[in-house]
């Protein structure tokens, strides 16, 4: 019986030349076919460099005037309805739209909700990354739905034929949920493009909730998705992904436990899973974000709580249902191609409790290997990466056992090997 468990992610399929990165699925013609929008978005932005060196330069009054003017003209909020003029545009899907306006959009950081540009903020290349910046959209605008559900029921009552003072009221709290002292942080930045994007790209706020609304937009992105995934993998994908897969795990006999859509073996293997599924005809792909919010609270009694992974595995159960992945005779861990992000955590500590915890496992290793590679002429040393995203993952698990020192442990007894896989 198999002792080696092997887990593997995204750059698995990546080391076989799958241009299956979430860079790669943007550039798609699938994509740009899903995501028609005002190009001209990216052009208004470029005014924000300009606007932020106004305060740098003392000049607060013109700074102030023209965030109001950058608000005002970007979603006709004020002090009119702010669902005219918006150009509908159903074919679109959007999430292709909203990750398509990330990619033109400024990198920026938050200070003390000041606006300011930095080159590390926004990061569209690895899936964690979306499936984060899904999540910080999900809880960063509570504030403006609530205000937007204000003008709906407003809308409900008065059709915008009458009582507008009412409706005026509604528009200014909408209007200040995306301010802060007449600053702009970077949440409000993105909330200004959230609802019009929704509404352009088919939203029926008087019949829909905004949160079914992206959720049903999300499992059209999963299916747009899946439909790309399937035209690029070669035929000759399961003869190379198996040979890869021993070489990783030194050995035929493994169990796997696959963050990717693709397989290269029996479905009907119950030491193989697919956690987020498969790209097969009965199988539909998974995105979601943390049980876990960004702040570490529960997200279980947040509107969006369907969008946690948690609850999309559900829908996986039955198929899963005879899996046996995690058996108690594993001897070695072997970690390849997946980012350890804190998005994919609570299954990444369902594997160290199980096998650390739960069972004490003495003789247990954990081998992580990576692979260096070259873009563009430009080599990547890949290990330091591997060391960071390790020691972040252990912190975290740490800090939840605090009467343990697991990492600490583990590295003084050996059984941390970080390897460089060789061709």
């Amino acid at each position: 019986m198999a002792n080696k468990l092997t887990v593997i992610g995204n750059g698995f399929d990546l080391h076989l030349n799958i241009t299956s990165s979430f860079t790669d699925f943007l550039k798609s013609d699938i994509v740009q076919k899903n995501s028609k929008f005002d190009e001209k978005i990216d052009e208004k932005y470029q005014q924000l460099d300009r606007i932020s060196n106004l305060l740098d330069n003392g000049n607060d009054q013109e700074y102030k005037d023209q965030i109001s003017y950058l608000i005002e003209s970007h979603l006709i909020f004020k002090p009119i309805n702010p669902f005219t003029k918006i150009e509908i545009e159903p074919e679109s899907n959007y999430w292709c739209c909203y990750f398509k306006y990330l990619s033109k959009f400024p990198n920026f950081t938050n200070d003390q909700d000041q606006f300011s540009i930095s080159s590390s903020q926004i990061h569209l290349r690895n899936w964690s990354d979306i499936e984060f910046q899904i999540q910080y959209l999900l809880e960063n605008s509570k504030e403006i739905f609530n205000a937007f559900n204000i003008l709906q029921k407003l809308d409900e009552k008065y059709g915008y034929t009458s009582n507008q003072s009412e409706i005026k009221k509604a528009s200014d709290k909408l209007y200040k949920s995306l301010t802060n002292n007449n600053t702009i942080s970077y949440k409000n930045v993105l909330n200004l493009i959230h609802l019009q994007l929704a509404i352009k790209t088919g939203w029926n706020f008087r019949k829909q909730s905004i949160y079914d609304y992206l959720f049903a937009e999300l499992i059209n992105l999963e299916n747009i998705f899946k439909d790309y995934l399937k035209k690029i993998i070669p035929d000759n994908y399961e003869i190379k992904a198996k040979k890869l897969a021993q070489k990783i795990t030194e050995s035929d006999d493994f169990n796997l436990f696959n963050f990717n859509y693709t397989t290269f073996y029996d479905s009907k293997d119950i030491t193989k899973t697919n956690v987020h599924s498969t790209l097969k005809d009965s199988d539909h792909p998974i995105f979601g974000i943390s049980t876990n919010s960004l702040s570490g609270k529960k997200n279980y009694d947040e509107p969006y709580y369907k969008f946690t992974k948690t609850f999309r595995i559900m829908t996986l159960s039955k198929s899963n249902a005879l899996k046996d992945t995690l058996p108690e005779n594993i001897d070695e861990v072997i970690f390849y191609g997946h980012s350890l992000s804190s998005i994919d955590y609570l299954y990444l500590k369902t594997i160290l409790d199980k096998y650390i915890n739960e069972l004490d496992n003495m003789k247990i290793k954990l081998t992580f290997k990576y692979s260096n590679y070259e873009d563009n002429g430009r080599f990547h040393n890949m290990e330091q990466n591997q060391l960071i995203s390790i020691f972040k993952l252990f912190n975290i698990f740490d800090s939840e056992n605090t009467s343990k020192s697991t990492f600490q442990k583990l590295l003084l007894e050996h059984r941390i090997n970080i390897k460089e896989l060789e061709d």
